[in-house]
């Protein structure tokens, strides 16, 4: 990384719905390998853009509705999340205040 370039690393466990215990790779909750991956873009409506036009790409949120990353709430946060040819969701977010979330791994 780069000089003054930070990492949050986000870890998920599902409990609700647990989702399988076997080891697969079908869904985000199913128990093995990396299921979700979150990161931080500069430009979250150019990144949705373009990962749109991928192929094997579909987004979470298949509605033709799902036009533009969602707003976290009232905060600056947005995010939108897809999934890739094996599965894995991944999750792209702009707008997070910086040391956000340090708080919790204290």
């Amino acid at each position: 990384m780069g000089k003054g370039a930070g990492l949050c690393l986000e870890l998920m466990c599902y409990h609700c719905p647990r989702g399988s215990q076997d080891v697969v790779f079908h869904k985000t909750d199913d128990m093995v390998g990396p299921r979700h991956v979150a990161l931080e873009v500069a430009d979250i409506a150019v990144v949705f853009e373009h990962l749109k036009k991928q192929p094997g790409v579909r987004m979470i949120n298949p509605s033709l509705d799902y036009g533009t990353p969602v707003k976290l709430g009232t905060s600056a946060i947005s995010f939108f999340c897809w999934l890739d040819p094996d599965g894995v969701q991944w999750e792209m977010e702009q707008g997070r205040p910086p040391g956000f979330g340090r708080e919790l791994a204290g």
